[in-house]
């Protein structure tokens, strides 16, 4: 017969089963604030669009969700073969100027950042003070209050490019279902990572399919540009030439004769502004990009594209504005004068080779609920469906070798999108076109919403 328990063994279950319950909790408890850190720092992700940030969020996030005690991500320095601090928080206390980390296998490279960055793997120490991986930084870490440690590696195109390292202040912190879903964490942030530099090269290829569009554009009005300087400056010397006889010969002047000189000096003030206004237009065309966004006249960078392309546009067309937008859009103002360049461009093209009596190109701006639009108006001969609906693609062009390059339009759309504008077209055969650019208006609310130029 089996003798029953006494009341002291009973006890004793009761607490170790307590003990076991109350450990079970504390775990439960760790566990879900390790969850919780990861699901904050992959919703801060979603949010942030640059790496110093991404980095510094996650050091934050690992220290005030998490519940540890340090945290900072190390750049990789190949030239040097140095683990470079970029962001940290919690309580380092000097811990990262008074250590070096290795990335090759030195005595400063066998903890768990130099060995994360090596093996592309997480690397975790458990015991600071018994790790003789810890050994050149023991005193520092626990003087700080580490107790265990790990390092992730972050990798950007396959390669790894940074380490996260996380202190706990407790020892055994980091056991096999916490490394795991920390894995998972390091994972998501070298896939932001990867995103970043995507749209790094977008944005790269983007400015310099703009330049290049810009480029194009200056090429074809060059020798239009070069003639129409030339006549106002023709103008500015004949009549300062006029001007100079009338002193050299010193002859005493009458009334007729002073109002021939005064004339002659107007007129050649005015082709020297008309000169003027066609450099400056070109100047701001070629450096458009210098500019912030704010608050633009949108009749202003209307006609800042017509001081351009005036020539091309005098003998195929008659030039008619409509301007009754009385509020400034948001935008640059000569990035917009790039579309309208575009724009203009495309409308004198279309028209081709005819008289100002019988074609017009009107510019029309008004304020549309919300938003200042701007249309461009040929009476040339329109477009079919089917090429209306590709004039945006890049490469697209219906010019001939040599006329085009397929790319003005699509630029000019990325230029309006960005700054949340639409650009579209109304067009059939025989009735000409109608581009229409729709801006939002500028909210003066913001400290950006500055008129430029």
């Amino acid at each position: 017969m089996q003798r029953g328990r006494s009341a002291e063994e009973l006890e004793t279950e009761v607490a170790a089963a307590r003990a076991a319950l109350s450990a079970a909790e504390g775990r439960i408890a760790h566990l879900s604030r390790v969850y919780g850190l990861a699901s904050a720092i992959r919703k801060e992700i979603s949010r942030i669009h640059d790496e110093p940030t991404l980095f510094e969020r996650a050091c934050r996030v690992a220290v005030e969700q998490g519940g540890f005690r340090f945290a900072w991500v190390g750049a990789v320095d190949r030239s040097s073969g140095r683990i470079v601090p970029v962001a940290r928080f919690g309580h380092e206390e000097g811990y990262l100027s008074s250590i070096r980390v290795d990335v090759e296998r030195t005595p400063f490279g066998e903890g768990p950042c130099g060995c994360a960055v090596r093996e592309g793997t997480p690397i975790v120490v458990n015991d600071v003070e018994a790790d003789l991986r810890m050994s050149p930084w023991k005193e520092a870490a626990l003087a700080r209050g580490y107790r265990s440690s790990i390092g992730f590696p972050l990798r950007r195109g396959g390669e790894v490019t940074a380490v996260l390292s996380i202190y706990s202040g407790q020892i055994d912190s980091f056991d096999d279902a916490e490394v795991a879903m920390l894995r998972d964490l390091a994972d998501d942030i070298g896939l932001a990572l990867d995103s970043m530099a995507a749209a790094a090269e977008r944005e790269r290829l983007q400015t310099q399919l703009l330049h290049a569009d810009r480029m194009a554009s200056m090429g074809r009005l060059a020798a239009s540009v070069a003639h129409e300087i030339n006549s106002p400056l023709a103008y500015v010397a004949l009549n300062l030439e006029l001007v100079a006889r009338k002193v050299d010969a010193g002859v005493q002047l009458d009334e007729a004769a002073a109002d021939v000189i005064r004339r002659a000096v107007a007129d050649a003030r005015h082709g020297a502004e008309r000169v003027r206004r066609i450099v400056r237009s070109l100047g701001a065309f070629g450096r458009g990009d210098e500019t912030p966004v704010g608050a633009v006249d949108v009749g202003r960078a209307i006609d800042a594209a017509l001081d351009i392309t005036s020539v091309k546009l005098r003998h195929r067309a008659t030039v008619v504005r409509d301007y009754r937008a009385d509020r400034p859009a948001r935008g640059n103002e000569f990035r917009l004068g790039q579309v309208f360049v575009n724009l203009l461009i495309n409308a004198a093209d279309a028209i081709g080779d005819s008289t100002p009596e019988r074609e017009t190109i009107t510019l029309r701006t008004y304020v549309e609920g919300a938003r200042v639009v701007a249309e461009v108006i040929d009476t040339g001969p329109g477009m079919a469906p089917d090429v209306a609906r590709r004039i945006f693609d890049p490469f697209f062009t219906t010019k001939p070798v040599g006329m085009g390059t397929g790319l003005g339009l699509a630029v000019s759309q990325n230029i309006v999108a960005s700054y949340a504008g639409r650009i579209s077209v109304d067009t059939e055969p025989g009735r000409g076109t109608t581009m229409r650019v729709s801006l939002p208006l500028a909210d003066f609310s913001t400290p950006d919403a500055t008129r430029s130029g």
